[in-house]
């Protein structure tokens, strides 16, 4: 539900897994434990993303009939990877293997994330997880992804109470305060971002997504000098896959850089990334693909 919690089911599942290493349930439940506590902000989880990586491989040998092997191999290459065409399809072998249950908030939440939210469903990853957060208000990975197919679908307001509630559950939600400050960013309110940003510093610590947004605030304010040293900062911090481009074609973009800001958009796109990030930037890139629009036009 938390990071404490994937915490405790990944140290549960390494002990299932020293009683016996040929447990493909325990394999598939660490994999995606490791990977729920790394996407909700927790640097412990984070750090053993590569054995995340190795147990989900290890789960498919061990059981390829088994749904949520299917599930965590898929979870692995959309979140470690980036690769959401080959998630996809384990996620439809795992669907088909265990028919969606609203009831089970976990397997609804990557529902969302691998499938709708990437193919740009929005309304249906928000029809699909409302009634699971009601179920489970507690359940952070749901409201995370919740709050993510609101914010996309342009829906600020019910993406900020959704966000915003997650503090009820854990008030050092790092997740809910980068979400909350990404969410004001991109409804146009900068100076809500960059005081939610300021106020939770102690939350959130020092890794490649805070300093993206810093950087991205910075350049949207007209920071320029700021904005190039934080993406210096981020270029050294962040591994450089489909989403490192995504932060970096937003910083361009808000540094009026255009050119640059369209090459690192397609060095995204080449990266083979979801298009969920798209719908996040898609207000941003308008003039991108005005300007293309214009060029081919006179050409």
């Amino acid at each position: 539900n938390n990071p404490a919690d994937c915490r405790r089911a990944e140290r549960r599942f390494l002990h299932g897994l020293d009683l016996d290493q040929n447990s493909a349930a325990a394999h598939a439940g660490y994999a995606l434990a490791v990977l729920q506590g790394a996407i909700l902000g927790d640097p412990e989880s984070s750090a053993s993303i590569v054995d995340a990586e190795v147990s989900a491989l290890q789960s498919l040998a061990l059981d390829f009939q088994a749904p949520f092997a299917q599930l965590a191999r898929g979870a692995a290459l959309a979140f470690i990877e980036w690769d959401f065409h080959a998630a996809q399809r384990y996620l439809l072998r795992a669907e088909q293997l265990q028919p969606t249950d609203r009831s089970d908030a976990l397997f609804s939440a990557w529902i969302a994330l691998l499938k709708l939210i990437p193919e740009r469903r929005f309304a249906e990853a928000v029809y699909l997880l409302q009634p699971v957060v009601r179920i489970f208000p507690s359940h952070l990975f749901a409201r995370f992804a919740l709050g993510t197919a609101l914010r996309l679908d342009r829906r600020y307001p019910e993406a900020l109470a959704v966000f915003s509630a997650a503090y009820e559950y854990d008030s050092h939600c790092g997740f809910a305060a980068l979400n909350i400050a990404w969410t004001f960013a991109t409804s146009g309110d900068l100076s809500k971002a960059q005081e939610h940003l300021q106020r939770q510093q102690t939350n959130l610590g020092r890794n490649a997504p805070v300093v993206g947004m810093e950087a991205y605030l910075a350049a949207a304010q007209g920071q320029h000098d700021l904005a190039l040293a934080l993406e210096t900062e981020l270029t050294s911090m962040a591994k450089p896959h489909a989403s490192f481009f995504f932060e970096r074609a937003l910083i361009a973009l808000a540094l009026g850089q255009q050119a640059r800001a369209r090459s690192l958009f397609e060095m995204a796109l080449h990266a083979q990334e979801s298009s969920a990030f798209l719908g996040r930037l898609e207000p941003l890139l308008a003039p991108l693909t005005r300007d293309a629009a214009e060029s081919e036009s006179r050409s």
